[in-house]
């Protein structure tokens, strides 16, 4: 097999005549004997990389340089349990219609163990996605926060940073020059950096929604953290938590919610829990009136739980 002849000099290409192969450019230094280094890009005999492959290989190289916790797993397992229409009340109310239509709003959801306060957060996310679907301008992130994982701070915004990549295009140029930063001098990022990014990402047009469910199973110095600044940020800031009282000072301008189990979110998981069931199936025998006596059984011992 032939090959065109050689050409050289600076950035030698072997084969003029070929495409998508950059050999480079040799440099020469004598040390006794001629010594030759040659940098080699190679992307094969086809066309390089097109400028939406380098973004792509970009996104995944910054979220494995963040990390973060994956919580849109615990998202799924949540929604995956959710009976039809539960929360729509809460979606419907003034405070949470407020909360969609104004920039930078804070809106603080408190409950009791037991009152459904994460079936109702994931209700919220899926809302919201649902309704900005195909909105370049608008993104959808969340945290849950357990006791169990003890979360730093880093953690946390590091997976709803994490996540505003993953779903938002205009994320990538405001994180890049942070992420070249921290390559090119082989240092890890700062946690008030991820705050600077959040804040630049929320400004207009762009509308970032952050869910945080169980900001109380959080340390005291991750929740003062969060609280102090995050609503700072220009983000709109659904929290969910039992009552923290000695911490809402950091939160002025939030609306706040008080919530207990709604007897109609009550009546709709017994309904979907006889639905899934078939020993319940037999024993109800497609009698309703079967059905509504257990839910009010339920409810009655329910305690807005």
């Amino acid at each position: 097999m032939e090959f065109p002849g050689p050409t050289q000099g600076p950035g030698t290409q072997f084969f003029p005549n070929a495409q998508g192969v950059d050999i480079g450019i040799f440099s020469v230094n004598s040390a006794g004997r001629d010594i030759v280094h040659v940098t080699n890009h190679y992307y094969g005999w086809g066309v390089p990389p097109d400028a939406a492959s380098i973004r792509d290989n970009l996104r995944k190289n910054i979220r494995a340089w963040l990390r973060g916790p994956i919580f849109l797993d615990i998202y799924r397992a949540s929604i995956s349990q959710r009976a039809e229409q539960t929360g729509v009340w809460f979606i419907q109310s003034d405070e949470f219609q407020r909360f969609l239509k104004e920039r930078g709003t804070t809106l603080w959801v408190t409950g009791m163990p037991g009152s459904g306060k994460t079936i109702l957060s994931s209700t919220c996310i899926k809302h919201l996605q649902d309704t900005y679907k195909g909105d370049k301008n608008t993104a959808v992130i969340c945290a849950y926060v357990r006791y169990s994982e003890n979360y730093t701070l880093q953690d946390i915004v590091a997976g709803l940073v994490n996540q505003l990549v993953r779903v938002h295009d205009g994320a990538l140029e405001h994180i890049e020059p942070y992420y070249r930063s921290s390559m090119e001098e082989e240092t890890p990022y700062e946690v008030s950096e991820l705050f600077e990014i959040l804040k630049k990402i929320a400004r207009p047009p762009t509308k970032v929604f952050v869910v945080i469910d169980g900001l109380d199973e959080a340390g005291e110095e991750v929740k003062d953290a969060l609280l102090e600044t995050l609503p700072h940020t220009g983000v709109n800031l659904l929290i969910f938590s039992r009552p923290l009282d000695k911490y809402t000072h950091r939160t002025p301008d939030a609306l706040f919610v008080s919530i207990q189990a709604r007897t109609e979110d009550i009546a709709l998981c017994v309904a979907e829990y006889v639905k899934r069931s078939s020993r319940l199936q037999a024993i109800v025998g497609g009698k309703p009136d079967l059905i509504q006596r257990l839910c009010d059984a339920i409810k009655d011992k329910a305690n807005g739980m």
